[in-house]
Order: structure tokens, then sequence, then C-alpha cells
């Protein structure tokens, strides 16, 4: 991690995260729930341990009522002074079973405000100089944020890359997609998303890990499985 300046203007300046940092940090933290609840590490990792996850760092709502006039919002973590930030995710999400895979995503990706963001927040409170621009300290998080995120909004890309890294670890996204080129007899090679491979290959992580099909193309593609400008490049699986 390195520090750069904040062109969103929030804090003079914020964090940097490679990738591959954020890969393994977050693979270690959802490595660590499973062996503490189950004594083992198996996926998809379950939604209660999600849960269980950001409970240990945040107050978690997972009944609120988030009613926006300018969008869907799926979920909000509220940075409170001098105690756990506050978590509220959207009534419907837990009480309806079609929006299992929305749960899982707006709890990983609320976990990854809480875990990335909450120390420059609690620095800010503390100085008297929360953004610099008398902002109060909520993060909001709309449903179209989290399905297209903004590039320029750097808090939104980290806490969505750590959403998919907590899904879908490294390691692990690593060991189904050399099964699947394995067992299906394909070249090791990196498919475009719309061709068979790549479909059936995002289906299967897509069951492997419990999210959407949009959700592991997404994480295939940041993890180089996919690639949207060609359909067929070799890549190594060792």
């Amino acid at each position: 991690m390195k520090w750069v300046p904040d062109r969103s203007r929030r804090f003079e300046s914020r964090p940097h995260y490679a990738p591959g940092e954020l890969d393994a940090e977050c693979e270690q933290i959802v490595e660590s729930v499973l062996m503490k609840r189950h004594g083992s590490v198996m996926y998809p990792i379950g939604t209660e341990d999600l849960l269980f996850m950001l409970e240990r760092e945040a107050s978690v709502d997972l009944y609120a009522d988030l009613d926006s006039a300018t969008g869907e919002v799926w979920g909000e973590t509220e940075f409170l002074p001098g105690d756990k930030p506050y978590v509220r995710i959207l009534r419907r999400l837990a009480e309806n079973d079609s929006y299992s895979n929305p749960l899982r995503t707006t709890i990983t990706h609320e976990f990854g405000h809480v875990h990335y963001h909450g120390f420059m927040f609690a620095a800010s409170q503390s100085s008297g100089n929360l953004f610099g621009l008398g902002e109060h300290a909520t993060k909001t998080c709309k449903r179209e944020h989290m399905e297209r995120p903004k590039v320029s909004d750097w808090m939104e890309w980290q806490a969505n890359y750590c959403s998919g890294a907590l899904l879908i670890p490294q390691s692990a996204a690593r060991r189904v997609v050399t099964d699947f080129l394995r067992a299906n007899d394909i070249a090791a090679a990196k498919h475009g998303p719309a061709s068979p491979a790549g479909l059936r290959l995002t289906s299967s992580v897509a069951k492997t890990f419990s999210v959407s099909e949009a959700a592991a193309r997404v994480r295939l593609s940041q993890l180089g499985y996919l690639n949207e400008g060609s359909e067929n490049q070799k890549i190594l699986l060792t």
C-alpha cells in the first residue's frame, strides 16, 4: 500500500492498494473466519460466515429501510466517532431468497468500506477535519455503483474489488479454473467472456462460489482468466 493524493477531495491523501495486496489479505481474512467457525476452508463461504466477518468490525442492521429518490440503495456504512461503524443493509435483500446474491455482495462490499476505509474516517473525526468539506461520515452504496463501479471513485472501486476477493478468493478461483480446463480438455488459454468456454467457465465459478454470473465474470476478468479483447490468449495455470 502507498499513499497518493486524494483527487476526490474527501481526504488530503488516500491509500492505494495493488490488486494483489487486496487479493492476499482478503483471502487470509476469509480463511481465518472459516477456520475459526468450521475448522476447515471450504467454498462457497456461507452467508452467516460473511455476517460474522462483518459483525467483528461493525454493528449491523440487516433489515434497514434505505429508500432513496436518486437510486436503489443496497447498503450504507456510517462511521461513528469512538465506536464501531454502523452498517445498514436493505431489508429486502435479507427477507427475499431471490436476493441472496446481492445480499452476499452487499455484506462484502460494506466490509470493504469498514475494513479498508474506517481508519481514515476515525483519523479525520479525531482531528475534527472530516473530509475537510463538512460532509457527513456516511458512505451510501447504491445498486448501480456495486454493479457498475466507477473507476474514478476509489472508495467504491476498492470496496467492490474487496467484495469479489472475499467471495472468490484468488487461490480457490485458480483451483476451480484449473479443474474446469482439465475436466473439459481445454487448452490453458484466456477466453473471451462470450465464447462457449468463457460462458461455461463463468457459470461453473458462479455455482462454486454462490455468486451471480455477472460477479463471476468480473472476478475472472480481474484475475486474468477472461479477456474482453480476445477470444484466445495463452495463460499459465501453474
